[in-house]
C-alpha cells in the first residue's frame, strides 16, 4: 500500500529459457466443395468462408472447387456428370474433412429447388426429394 516492494529484488532465476522463432499449424486437409445453380451468377459468400478459412491452412491444407450444376433437362444433366466426373480426377489427395456448401434458389410457391433452365431457357424446380442430391454427389 505505501509502494514498498515485498522482495529487496528480483528472485534469482536457475534455468535456460528459450523462444519458439516459429510455430507449426497442424491442420487437417480440408476440402471445400461449393456446387451451385449454373443460373446464379454471384456466388461471393462461398469466396468469403474460404478467405476467412485460408489463414489457418498455412500449408495447402485447403482446397476449394467450385462445381456449377444444371439439371433442368437430360442434357444438361450429362454434361453436369461428365464436368463433375473431371474436376473429382483431378483432386490431389484424400481430404480428412469435406465441406459442402449448396446454393440454390426455391420457388416461392412451392418451396421446390431449382435445378436448372429447362428445354425453353425458363427456371425449371422439382421436389426436393425428386432432385435427389445425390445426383450431385
Amino acid at each position: 500500500m505505501d509502494n514498498v516492494p515485498i522482495l529487496p529484488t528480483f528472485l534469482p532465476m536457475s534455468g535456460r529459457f528459450e523462444l519458439g522463432t516459429c510455430g507449426c499449424i497442424l491442420s487437417p486437409t480440408v476440402l471445400l466443395i461449393h456446387f451451385y445453380l449454373s443460373l446464379i451468377t454471384s456466388t461471393f459468400h462461398a469466396g468469403i468462408i474460404h478467405q476467412s478459412l485460408l489463414d489457418y491452412f498455412p500449408h495447402s491444407g485447403l482446397d476449394t472447387l467450385d462445381v456449377p450444376f444444371d439439371l433442368g433437362t437430360d442434357e444438361a444433366a450429362t454434361e453436369y456428370t461428365h464436368h463433375a466426373t473431371y474436376l473429382i480426377e483431378g483432386l490431389r489427395q484424400d481430404y480428412e474433412y469435406v465441406l459442402i456448401i449448396l446454393t440454390d434458389y426455391s420457388d416461392a410457391d412451392r418451396g421446390d429447388l431449382f435445378v436448372g433452365a429447362d428445354g425453353s431457357g425458363c427456371s425449371a424446380a422439382a421436389r426436393i426429394d425428386n432432385v435427389g442430391l445425390q445426383s450431385l454427389f
